[in-house]
């Protein structure tokens, strides 16, 4: 997502050399377009990239104080990990779009800088491992369901921090080649009195086919699998759920802690279905459908339902908090026990 996040940025630079009618504008005219995303981009992201800071900090604060820590906490908190990278990443692209309103020679130099090793490498593979992470979890849960006397046995079980690490070695290390796809510049138009970024691709990329297939099964591996993974896994977990419903033991289950977790975890994986589904979409349609880019038709359209998108990515890796904090007693718990003990450190120093 991040990648084309930056080509919509790279060639929205060029708008004004690329011969479009000026009536030919779709169904969102340019004005439609501008009204949509400043309201998206200055109102509504900096409340979820807020959001998103102190309840990821709050959560990774409360789930290392959590005693024992059990293969479930150990996955929520790498999600959370994770979830802060994502955040941090969107926080500081923000602040650069706030930078180039009053500096923009200033603000193309930091986005010239950053767009590699932020954008194409940290953030891609921070969303592919939010992918990954959120499947592992939702397996992790049908096997608790469907298993129960099990589960404890299996690898996912034993081995979480094993798991974890393999996870964001195999995602970080995947993105690797991304460090060798653009040739980064900044040029200075003295006739238009200021300056662009340009992203060229490399000669590598320009004449081998490698970047097409390395997309394609980046996309296929840690974005459409994990997606199918999280709805079939839903999908299992309620209607085992359902049929619960005959047996007697109902309502123990009900009130055990296992229930509430897999309530919480349901909701993560929807949120996560519900966040990730709207880019996913737009990404398919922008391959088969030349009116509906950056440069077609419906291009209006196009750049406010890429914004949307972008915005919801924010916004999963920003909520878990108030999803805890909502569906988990024990995390409700521990989170009064761990501020309660740093506002008596504070009045004791």
């Amino acid at each position: 997502m991040s990648e084309l996040w930056n080509s919509s940025e790279v060639l929205g630079v060029f708008t004004t050399m690329i011969p479009f009618s000026v009536h030919d504008e779709g169904l969102i005219s340019q004005s439609t377009k501008q009204t949509v995303e400043f309201a998206l981009v200055t109102v509504f992201l900096p409340m979820i990239l807020l959001l998103g800071c102190l309840g990821n900090g709050a959560v990774l604060r409360t789930l290392w104080n959590q005693k024992p820590r059990q293969s479930l906490t150990v996955y929520l908190l790498s999600l959370s990990v994770n979830d802060t990278v994502v955040v941090l990443a969107y926080a500081a692209h923000w602040i650069i779009n706030i930078v180039c309103l009053y500096d923009p020679e200033w603000g193309n130099k930091i986005t010239a800088a950053m767009t590699v090793p932020v954008y194409l490498f940290l953030l891609t593979a921070a969303q592919r491992v939010t992918g990954v992470l959120t499947s592992l979890l939702t397996m992790e849960r049908v096997l608790a369901v469907t298993c129960p006397l099990t589960v404890k046995s299996l690898l996912l079980s034993r081995h979480p921090r094993k798991i974890v690490t393999a996870v964001y070695l195999f995602c970080y290390l995947y993105m690797v080649p991304n460090w060798f796809r653009y040739n980064v510049s900044l040029v200075v138009a003295p006739s238009r009195n200021a300056s662009y970024v340009f992203y060229n691709l490399t000669k590598f990329a320009r004449t081998t086919d490698f970047y097409r297939y390395y997309g394609l099964l980046a996309h296929i591996l840690m974005s459409i699998i994990p997606m199918i993974v999280v709805l079939c896994g839903n999908l299992t977990i309620i209607i085992t759920m359902k049929r619960r419903k005959n047996f007697q033991d109902t309502i123990m289950f009900k009130k055990s802690e296992e229930h509430k977790v897999t309530t919480l975890l349901l909701c993560v994986s929807f949120i996560f279905l519900i966040c990730t589904i709207p880019g996913t979409c737009v990404l398919i349609v922008t391959k088969y459908n030349t009116d509906f880019g950056l440069t077609g038709r419906e291009r209006h359209l196009f750049d406010v339902l890429l914004t949307i998108s972008f915005i919801l990515v924010a916004l999963n890796s920003s909520v878990n908090f108030i999803v805890y904090m909502i569906c988990s007693s024990r995390f409700r718990k521990t989170f009064t026990e761990t501020w309660r003990c740093c506002q008596i450190q504070k009045i004791i120093q």
